[in-house]
């Protein structure tokens, strides 16, 4: 059975539009060759009549289980300081790292993403290896105080070091 559509392309004239039910607007361009669009003229909406249709029928659902966040840990400072490219983002002296992961966990957060930012830097990021490194004690206070509840994920060479900790964490 052939297509009705088709037919009305290959009979039609270059400066003729055709319209159909399932195409809209055919023409012949500049280069000689037919453009079409494919899409139908009415479109079907009743998947998405109502809010309850919409859930139900809802591909992708995210809740605060799915997301990592970032946690700036730095030695030095007293107070926790914003980083301007990251608005609400903040970098967090040792002291201050438990009570913003405490407060992450109550709004349903499990996986974070740790960075230290040491005093102290070298070309072989040799602060990374120390057992009394920043990022290393904010594990160690985190793993005594929720022990498998969170993940941590850790970079470089602060995951090597890490390893003496048992449980959820990643590199």
């Amino acid at each position: 059975m052939k297509n009705r559509n088709v037919d009305k392309l290959r009979n039609m004239d270059k400066n003729q539009s055709v319209e159909s039910d399932f195409i809209d607007t055919t023409t012949f361009n500049s280069n000689n060759h037919y453009s079409y669009e494919l899409f139908p003229k009415m479109r079907l909406r009743r998947l998405r009549k109502t809010a309850a249709i919409r859930e139900l029928l809802q591909e992708i659902r995210l809740s605060p289980k799915d997301f990592v966040i970032p946690v700036f840990v730095q030695e030095g400072i007293n107070k926790n300081l914003e980083i301007e490219s990251m608005p609400g983002i903040f970098r967090l002296p040792h002291g201050h790292v438990l009570k913003n992961i405490e407060s992450l966990y109550e709004l349903g957060l499990r996986a974070f993403l740790l960075f230290g930012l040491p005093t102290a830097k070298d070309s072989n990021g040799s602060s990374a290896f120390h057992n009394d490194g920043v990022v290393q004690r904010s594990v160690e206070l985190l793993r005594k105080t929720f022990s498998d509840k969170i993940v941590f994920i850790l970079n470089g060479g602060d995951a090597l070091a890490a390893k003496n900790f048992s449980g959820n964490i990643f590199s």
